[in-house]
């Protein structure tokens, strides 16, 4: 495997911290998380002021941007968000990894999170109790910052609320004529329209009457067409549809409590064929042990389906049918809503995570001991028979408690580590083949490159950069290439100033 950066250069630049580079090196690089593009690794490296781009069989290369940089997110296609400058010139960088191209938006406060629409157009910058400190000891957390992408504005907006900061920033479908976002909070929520930032928000309290206290929302989603917000809300079972509408230039909200089971667990959206599916949710109650599809409207013919076990999450695959699971259970449960057919299997054990491919109608369970002492991946198939699903286990006994894993959704493979080890494995979870190859580090991330369809593991040094690179459908060492000290792209190339 090659190596793309020379040990010796890194080592003496970062221990030295002088050579006539000034300060640069004076503290420990400190890279944000890797990111992704559909076919590069992205690294932020605020003391270098790059964005670097890591391909196989390039070399990486540097973008510069502002000092500062403390929170980075990948947005569509090959574009990253850049959180950059300090508390009396914050900005936001749009960087396009493939071009270098590097649009700076000027902001009117130093916020630590950001959320971006599903088509980049529109993103939501706000505050964290995390960032107070020594250096910040008090802000207003009920500010937030309204950015729209293509007119490059930033729009500041006072929320007004009574809780403490923003929970979660969540998009509904794109409309032609409205961009609605809902801030969920610890005390109600607010819906703005992102195309109209000036408007007034729309607050909601979260309760059931006036003489109660509001909760906190736990889980919030827009139906398809953006017109009902869903809430799960802390310690209530009823779900909170909130229709939303417009008056002249006022945004309306109608609540409607949709009552169900008991022990309300999870929400998501119904597959497609459902009942009335654009403006319903699947809830999920794990006391009363059963789910349903729910009306906005408060219908009460909705389809049911008693679980037999109290499950407390769902997930619903491309073909329309959902799975109902929890965690310290052996029980999953599919259901096509549309037709009613349902099926249950037991698995081996409990599991710490689960991975889905969507496409193939298939899950991955991942355990971390079996009863016979070692660890195992169980992958779930689930195939339509006459009267009902029929829900396939296939057990894959694993060496290790799996450490890392990534899941190619379209193709249904998924890699993965066992802790500890140097073994990077390939399971088909429709052949239920197997592949493996040893590489030169042990391995600490797992990520898959869709668009090259390419993975890279990263090694245990984050702070100067080492990845593996290798063809996800060739797990062979000739295929690997291990890039290296790529965090400091183009500090080694640039020559010292002064004498």
């Amino acid at each position: 495997m090659r190596i793309v950066r020379r040990l010796l250069p890194a080592v003496l630049l970062l221990a030295g911290a002088c050579g006539g580079r000034g300060d640069l090196y004076t503290q420990k690089l400190a890279p944000l998380p890797l990111l992704t593009t559909g076919d590069a690794l992205v690294s932020v490296v605020p003391q270098t002021q790059r964005v670097v781009r890591v391909r196989q069989g390039e070399k990486p290369q540097g973008i510069p941007i502002a000092q500062g940089a403390r929170r980075a997110v990948r947005l569509q296609e090959d574009l990253v968000a850049v959180l950059t400058g300090d508390l009396r010139h914050p900005l936001l960088q749009l960087v396009s990894v493939d071009s270098g191209d590097v649009r700076t938006l000027e902001l009117p406060g130093a916020y630590d999170t950001l959320a971006f629409s599903a088509d980049n157009r529109f993103g939501v910058l706000s505050y964290s109790t995390a960032s107070l400190g020594p250096d910040v000891v008090a802000r207003n957390l009920n500010e937030v910052a309204v950015v729209d992408v293509e007119a490059r504005e930033v729009t500041r907006l006072a929320l007004g609320t009574e809780s403490l900061a923003p929970r979660s920033v969540v998009f509904a479908p794109p409309k032609e004529d409205r961009q609605y976002v809902a801030i969920t909070l610890d005390r109600g929520v607010v819906v703005l329209d992102a195309k109209a930032p000036r408007r007034a928000p729309r607050r909601i309290p979260t309760r059931l009457s006036e003489t109660q206290p509001e909760v906190a929302v736990q889980e919030a989603l827009f139906s398809p067409n953006g017109d009902v917000l869903f809430l799960r809300l802390s310690g209530m079972d009823d779900v909170f549809a909130v229709e939303l509408g417009r008056e002249g230039d006022e945004l309306t909200a109608s609540v409607n409590f949709l009552a169900g089971g008991t022990g309300l667990s999870d929400i998501e959206l119904p597959p497609a064929s459902a009942p009335a599916a654009e403006r319903s949710v699947l809830a999920v109650y794990a006391g009363s042990q059963e789910a349903m599809v729910l009306d906005a409207r408060g219908l009460q013919d909705v389809p049911r389906l008693p679980l037999g076990a109290p499950l407390t999450s769902t997930h619903v695959l491309a073909d329309g049918r959902a799975l109902f699971y929890d965690a310290k259970l052996r029980t999953v449960v599919a259901w096509d809503v549309a037709t009613g057919k349902s099926g249950t299997v037991l698995l081996s054990a409990g599991f710490d995570a689960v991975r889905f491919s969507d496409a193939l109608g298939t899950a991955v369970f991942r355990h971390p001991s079996v009863g016979s002492g070692g660890a195992a991946l169980s992958v779930v198939t689930v195939r339509e028979e006459d009267t009902r699903l029929r829900v396939r286990i296939n057990p894959i006994p694993v060496s290790r408690t799996v450490g890392v894993d990534v899941m190619d959704t379209a193709r249904g493979r998924l890699y993965f580590v066992p802790q500890g080890q140097f073994i990077l494995a390939r399971l088909d979870v429709e052949t239920l083949a197997i592949d493996q190859v040893t590489l030169d580090a042990p391995i600490s991330a797992l990520h898959y490159l869709p668009a090259r369809d390419m993975l890279a593991a990263q090694h245990a040094e984050p702070a100067l950069g080492d990845v593996t690179l290798i063809p996800a459908d060739r797990l062979e060492r000739g295929a690997a290439e291990r890039v290296r000290y790529f965090t400091l792209a183009d500090e080694l190339d640039r020559a010292p100033e002064g004498p």
